[in-house]
């Protein structure tokens, strides 16, 4: 389940808008998320993931963050790569789901297509890429993993262009 978080700004938007600023060949990218598990003491990646929000009303095409992550090697492998679009905003999306499209082959093995989880199978499938077990009596604010929501809710997607 997630941690406080380290900051107190809610996301790194400030300084994806002040990079705006330094020039138009300065390129940069925010991936989302990278999912690590510790092995033999030291920190391995075993997936990348680009979020994006269900509420989107552009179309979704492949993004700079999706190619690059393709570069992330662990042991001259590269890492699983997902594009997740993200249905959290209860004031929007009452059932939170998420939708998961495995974007290269490493994450193609994975994920053999493009899938719906609730959020108590997403929570279980991050478990499953860091290879620890699914503890649903863990709490994070009063809140047991085993009490996510297990309702499967197919909502509409934004057009996916990969």
């Amino acid at each position: 389940m997630s941690r406080d978080k380290f900051s107190n700004y809610s996301s790194d938007e400030h300084y994806l808008n002040f990079h705006r600023l330094l020039g138009k060949k300065t390129y940069a990218l925010d991936l989302d998320l990278i999912e690590y598990k510790y092995k033999n003491g030291k920190i391995e990646p075993v997936a990348a993931f680009e979020i994006k929000h269900g509420n989107l009303s552009v179309p979704i095409f492949t993004c700079p963050s999706l190619e690059i992550a393709n570069y992330l090697m662990v042991e001259g492998k590269r890492i699983p790569t997902f594009l997740v679009v993200s249905f959290c905003e209860v004031a929007l999306f009452p059932v939170p789901m998420f939708y998961v499209v495995p974007v290269n082959d490493e994450a193609k093995e994975i994920l053999h297509k493009e899938y719906w989880f609730s959020a108590k199978n997403f929570s279980i499938f991050q478990h499953t890429l860091r290879g620890v077990s699914w503890d649903g009596e863990e709490e994070y604010k009063g809140q047991k993993l085993k009490d996510l929501s297990d309702e499967n809710v197919k909502y509409a997607l934004p057009v996916i262009k990969l």
